[in-house]
């Protein structure tokens, strides 16, 4: 599987600076559980973010890798930055660092609304992109950097070529 040019995958575009204060947006997000969930547990967060999301008209995808929760939103910018709010909240959820949170021209999971993940449902190339994009990005942060949007780009291409890995997460309109 080749994945596409880092220029192929641009998030951000300048039509897409130009929406900032309203219009479609994408925050991406890496936080580690402050304890393991059971499966059930999992699989009912799951099944409330999907149901929350097509609720707000947000779309994602949420990739749980052992101790660690990547998570994509994206829809209208006020209803990204309510979920957010209650995400980082969350008793769940720590050291939650936001990857990317800017406008986008065109939704990548357009048709989920909340596509379900972990790492059995990735090919080993795929899965080698997503994590070395969640290690990369926890690295810089301990510097005071940030992953540049088209270095998570190629994240976003390697969970969009994935399937759902629970029966909670269908394809649903948003």
């Amino acid at each position: 599987m080749t994945l596409p040019p880092r220029d192929a995958m641009r998030t951000v575009s300048a039509a897409a600076r130009r929406r900032r204060v309203t219009g479609l947006w994408s925050l991406a997000y890496v936080s580690r559980m402050t304890t393991p969930l059971p499966t059930e547990e999992l699989v009912a967060l799951a099944l409330h973010a999907e149901r929350a999301n097509r609720t707000l008209g947000v779309t994602g995808a949420l990739f749980l890798d052992e101790d660690r929760f990547l998570q994509i939103l994206e829809g209208d910018r006020r209803a990204v930055g309510w979920l957010i709010a209650r995400i980082e909240t969350d008793p769940r959820h720590t050291r939650l660092l936001r990857v990317f949170d800017g406008p986008i021209d065109a939704r990548m999971f357009a048709s989920w609304s909340m596509r379900c993940m972990d790492e059995k449902d990735l090919s080993p190339e795929r899965r080698r992109v997503v994590l070395d994009s969640i290690a990369r990005a926890e690295r810089l942060d301990e510097i005071g950097g940030r992953l540049a949007p088209v270095e998570f780009a190629h994240c976003y291409a390697a969970l969009c070529g994935s399937a759902p890995c629970w029966a909670g997460a269908r394809r649903s309109a948003p």
